[in-house]
């Protein structure tokens, strides 16, 4: 077929240059007596080049002119062994953490401190460990992971950060009745871009992928509307009493595949008529002319808001 090999001892070896662990990379060989280059022609794991080498001196790592569109991986040189068997199982648990505040918040989370705390604890100890130890951790899907060109072993905490805020937000969307959106929508994208932006300044992977940031931007400008919205209600410490209200009617909102949504229309003391946000057990249980009581007001951010307290 025309192939050709060379055959190298390892004992003639004073050091190699490892560029990637990727098809199209390069490993530089230099012996006694010269210089070798090669190039790649499949991915091989991190462990399978290290076994390959071990024991032998390591050179700069040349640049890969032969695989332009992967990245160099940057997390390889920085892990340990030992550091990255105590991240792993971290990693594991703050997935498994997100997945259960975004199944609890989402059936038992109704004006739930409990619930809303654990979300924004989750999500806040995710995002620092992500900034403390890059090396280990991604905010980016295996897949598109792989494909930039990244090939160190890491965990993937898209579910422990984003599954507890899409929760916060999905509970802003389904308690409380919001009478100007327009407070809580330039909130969440001041805070978004905010977000954003330490995303940028603390994190290598965000800046290196132009994909990433705009993903980044996208999901933070949305949670955030919702994320504010719940921290509008846990914090207003000062609230004024509720008032007792009037129902006017009850409508239920067929969610399809989705689960449905119950509201019940309310007079205010003002003789103001509003639409608020209520459970289906609730629902069940009201009928026009019932006694209920609700809050109206402002939260700790300015922002007013509505919600459902309780059956008279």
């Amino acid at each position: 077929m025309g192939l050709t090999r060379d055959t190298i001892m390892k004992t003639d070896l004073r050091g190699v240059a490892i560029g990637g662990c990727c098809a199209g990379d390069i490993i530089v060989l230099y012996t006694k007596d010269k210089k070798l280059k090669y190039v790649l022609s499949d991915d091989y794991s991190d462990e399978e080049i290290k076994a390959m080498f071990t024991g032998i001196e390591r050179f700069r790592p040349p640049q890969n002119g032969g695989s332009k569109s992967r990245k160099a991986d940057w997390r390889t040189e920085m892990q340990t062994e030992s550091m990255r068997k105590v991240m792993g199982p971290i990693g594991v648990v703050l997935n498994l953490c997100g997945c259960l505040c975004f199944v609890g918040t989402s059936l038992f989370g109704r004006h739930s401190v409990l619930w809303s705390t654990f979300c924004l604890l989750v999500t806040a100890i995710s995002i620092g460990l992500y900034f403390l130890y890059p090396q280990y951790f991604s905010i980016m899907g295996s897949k598109e992971y792989k494909r930039v060109g990244y090939t160190a072993k890491v965990k993937h905490l898209e579910f422990a950060i984003m599954a507890p805020a899409l929760a916060l937000t999905l509970r802003s969307l389904m308690d409380y009745y919001f009478p100007n959106w327009i407070p809580l929508l330039i909130a969440g994208v001041v805070v978004g871009f905010a977000a954003t932006i330490i995303m940028y300044i603390f994190s290598k992977e965000v800046r290196e992928n132009t994909s990433l940031i705009v993903v980044v931007l996208l999901l933070s400008v949305f949670v955030s509307s919702g994320i504010v919205g719940q921290l509008n209600h846990l914090a207003n410490f000062g609230a004024d009493e509720p008032q007792i209200c009037t129902v006017i009617d009850t409508e239920r909102d067929d969610g399809g595949r989705h689960a449905d949504r119950y509201y019940c229309s309310v007079e205010l003391a003002s003789g103001a008529e509003v639409e608020i946000p209520i459970s289906g057990s609730a629902y069940n249980k009201l009928q026009s002319g019932d006694l209920v009581t609700v809050y109206i007001g402002q939260g700790a951010f300015g922002i007013e808001y509505a919600y459902f307290v309780e059956i008279e």
